[in-house]
């Protein structure tokens, strides 16, 4: 039940309509977690020039302002739970203090509260950006490390998703950060869930189509130019598309003035669902892909089982741990994703924005934790060798025995590059 404490009408300037504030608590809220919700008379908060932008647009303080009536409070009380986040800073306070006078919150608890949670948001973006980075750098440096093109560039996809998340980092409180580093950053916030998206999807068809290979004894020296292209070059295409397509939703519609720092203060964004429901749109069709490919390529490994069995142990293990890894990390992306794409609208919490930067923790963990990454940073110790030779045996039509000699760089997601030799003729040969 919601209890109206006190209450006050103000009159916006040069105009002539009145805005009621009534300042109310929610028994369960915080200590001190009191705030105004205002029955509006006016049609648009920019009507009233003692708002100060960003915060007059309508669309702001929807759910926690623009209310018809007092009752209509309960329809939205789970998001008003809340709101003791969002009352952190004075910026974000004058407005509320000019609608209501009477307002009175335990600033020092609440903003203890945030500078506590942009700590945890920053900390958690240093060390997305420390793990990928000790990622890249053995496959960079040593030579029992060998990657895949497409591998790179999943990476250094992920490197910059944890770097978009770091341009803010000391401009998260106070005043408001340089326009162009907020437009920059809300340009990448905007794209990299749709790059690392993509790019998840391009590298596990390049898994995929390695599983096919070898289950149908054909395998091929590598796959053709035009595909290694288009596997790293669509991410990055996808990309630079939504950066496009923002700065024409900013320059063309004239949204500049909507570039605001979140609520939260953890990084700049756009007043604006557009461009979210295009990056969301993205990332949901690259799942959509991908769910059902990973469920094929289980299929098909357990039709071929009795090729896989008879590869060496040590073979084996690698492509059924690359595979359990890679859809571990998928339903893990899928989690992380809805969640803080959510967390971009205007409207959200915090708890759900912290979960982007740790998206990149556990995505390094599955990538950045093979045995070559890990002996790579031992490197006074011996490493081991960086490939392992599979040979696999069919008998093909007549009296045609195809001898395959498979060399497989593994990588360290999981994803391998097959180089492959055939020797066909009568009898037995061994490459």
């Amino acid at each position: 039940m919601w209890h109206a404490r006190s209450s006050t009408t103000v009159a916006c300037p040069d105009k002539d309509e009145k805005t009621k504030a009534e300042r109310i608590m929610s028994p369960s809220a915080q200590p001190g977690g009191f705030f105004c919700l205002g029955k509006i008379q006016t049609a648009r908060w920019d009507d009233c020039g003692r708002l100060p932008y960003p915060y007059s647009r309508p669309d702001s303080f929807k759910i926690c302002i623009i209310v018809d009536t007092l009752h209509t409070v309960d329809s939205f009380s789970g998001a008003t739970r809340h709101l003791p986040f969002y009352l952190n800073s004075s910026s974000f306070l004058r407005p509320f203090r000019t609608l209501c006078p009477s307002f009175k919150m335990d600033e020092e608890s609440t903003s203890s509260q945030h500078h506590i949670l942009i700590i945890v948001f920053d900390v958690f973006v240093l060390l997305g950006l420390i793990m990928f980075v000790c990622t890249l750098l053995p496959a960079i440096l040593s030579k029992t490390v060998q990657r895949s093109v497409a591998w790179y560039s999943l990476m250094l996809a992920w490197l910059t998703f944890s770097l978009s998340y770091g341009l803010l980092v000391g401009r998260q409180e106070g005043e408001e950060p340089p326009r162009t580093l907020c437009l920059v950053q809300a340009l990448l916030i905007y794209g990299v869930p749709a790059l690392v998206a993509t790019g998840m999807l391009c590298y596990y068809i390049e898994f995929f189509l390695i599983i096919i290979n070898l289950g149908s004894g054909q395998p091929r020296r590598s796959n053709p130019p035009s595909v290694r292209f288009l596997l790293v070059a669509m991410p990055w295409i996808v990309f630079v598309a939504i950066i496009i397509e923002v700065l024409l939703l900013i320059y063309v519609r004239d949204r500049l003035s909507a570039l605001e720092r979140s609520v939260t203060g953890f990084y700049c964004h756009l007043g604006d669902n557009l461009p979210n429901q295009i990056s969301a749109g993205v990332v949901g069709f690259c799942m959509l892909v991908l769910i059902p490919l990973e469920g094929y390529t289980g299929y098909l490994i357990f039709r071929n089982r009795s090729v896989f069995q008879s590869l060496d142990k040590k073979d084996r293990h690698f492509f059924f741990t690359i595979y359990i890894r890679l859809i571990l990390c998928t339903f893990a992306a899928i989690l992380a994703f809805t969640l803080s794409l959510i967390a971009l609208t205007p409207r959200s919490p915090n708890a759900k924005t912290l979960v982007y930067p740790t998206l990149p923790i556990f995505i390094a963990l599955a990538f950045g934790t093979q045995e070559d990454i890990l002996h790579a940073w031992l490197f006074w110790r011996q490493s081991p060798q960086p490939t392992n030779s599979i040979v696999v045996n069919q008998n093909g039509t007549g009296n045609a025995t195809v001898i395959l000699t498979t060399v497989i760089r593994t990588s360290i997601d999981g994803t391998a590059t097959a180089l492959s030799s055939f020797n066909n003729g009568h009898g037995h040969s061994n490459a």
